[in-house]
C-alpha cells in the first residue's frame, strides 16, 4: 500500500476573494469562461493580469 501524504507550503497556496457580480454580469461571465474552456476562476484571474 502506497500512501501519499501531500503538505502545501506557502508558495504553493493562492490567494482567494470574493466579488459581487449582478446576474447579467454573471451569466456573461460563466459563458465567457465556459466558451474559453477555462474556470471562472482562471478566467477572471487572466483578463486581470
Amino acid at each position: 500500500m502506497c500512501v501519499y501524504n501531500y503538505y502545501p507550503t506557502k508558495d504553493d497556496l493562492m490567494a482567494q476573494i470574493t466579488i459581487y457580480l449582478d446576474d447579467e454580469l454573471e451569466k456573461l461571465v460563466k459563458a465567457a469562461a465556459r466558451g474559453a474552456n477555462k474556470s471562472q476562476s482562471r478566467w477572471i484571474a487572466e483578463i486581470l493580469r
